[in-house]
């Protein structure tokens, strides 16, 4: 049985969800992870791309700029944003952010593919 007090059994089942393509319940099962682990990027963004494959743009949005605001400017954060806000059409937004992170691979894809002749 999963014990709701250990993080690192929290971020597996929330992980498990994720992986099963349950979206809502890994949204909901990656909150509850974060309670343990308020400090964890990769809880945050799991939760945040959980709720943005439920469609849920703006709970995902609200959850990157909650961990933005939270954590600090993770590249990572920072570039997930990006492309929430390009989902909900918010291109100008979005280029804005992206372009913000320092040059690496993973901008540069996200400004070619998500963001087309807004890049």
């Amino acid at each position: 049985l999963l014990n709701p007090a250990d993080p690192t059994a929290a971020a597996g089942y929330a992980e498990s969800h994720l992986a099963a393509g349950a979206w809502p319940e890994a949204a909901e099962a990656f909150g509850a992870a974060i309670r343990l682990q308020p400090d964890s990027i990769p809880l945050r963004i799991g939760e945040a791309d959980a709720l943005y494959r439920c469609h849920r743009l703006a709970e995902a949005a609200a959850a990157y700029r909650r961990a933005i605001g939270e954590l600090g400017a993770d590249d990572g954060l920072r570039l997930n944003l990006a492309m929430v806000l390009a989902a909900q059409g918010r291109q100008e937004e979005s280029v804005a952010l992206a372009r913000a992170v320092p040059p690496c691979p993973q901008r540069d894809l996200h400004l070619l593919s998500a963001l087309g002749p807004y890049a």
